[in-house]
């Protein structure tokens, strides 16, 4: 070869060198300008703190009373207080009694529960057997059945009789009531409406 051939692949690759040097200098150019996109994120929409699940029903009508519980001797020996409702759950209605107490030892609590119509006629009522355990701290509750509010043309009522036993006397199967101070029957008579 002659000699003016030799310097040609050095040319070349001189250029090729150059031709790359220009290209990686345009990506990073490109690279430099370019928006970076913002990275996807894995929070999700939120409201707020998730509201809690409503109780079940609601309380038509209300009404609370209180009742000194007293020993055969008259001496006051705590209070009793029931709180008597008329509950509507969907197309549904129930009567419900529920008892407090600060009485020094356990109670059982008896009675019965009337749920009647807008005329006053009975609809259903609690089983005549049906007993809670009081003890101190406690919220037992008796209950009727429940019934259709179509059957009650319109309004409804509970008719409660209730008692709060302790001692000797007392019905049911605890015997820890039985044993209990000895107290005379603490009566309930309640009634509330829905119109």
């Amino acid at each position: 070869m002659s000699g003016p051939d030799r310097p040609r692949p050095a040319r070349r690759t001189a250029l090729l060198c150059a031709g790359l040097a220009a290209v990686a200098l345009s990506v990073l150019a490109t690279a430099g300008s370019a928006t970076p996109s913002p990275a996807p994120s894995n929070q999700t929409a939120s409201s707020g703190p998730a509201a809690a699940a409503p109780a079940p029903g609601s309380v038509l009508a209300t009404r609370t009373v209180t009742r000194d519980a007293r020993t055969p001797g008259g001496e006051i020996a705590g209070q009793v207080t029931v709180t008597v409702q008329l509950v509507r759950d969907g197309a549904e209605v129930q009567a419900r009694a529920t008892f407090q107490s600060t009485l020094p030892g356990p109670a059982v609590a008896t009675g019965t529960l009337r749920l009647l119509d807008g005329r006053g006629s009975e609809v259903t009522r609690s089983n005549p057997r049906q007993t809670a355990a009081l003890d101190p701290g406690s919220t037992p509750v008796l209950v009727t059945p429940r019934s259709p509010l179509a059957d009650h043309a319109g309004a409804a009522c509970v008719d409660a009789t209730l008692n709060v036993w302790s001692g000797p006397q007392a019905p049911g199967p605890d015997a820890r009531v039985r044993s209990g101070p000895a107290l005379e029957p603490t009566v309930f008579t309640v009634q509330v409406c829905h119109a």
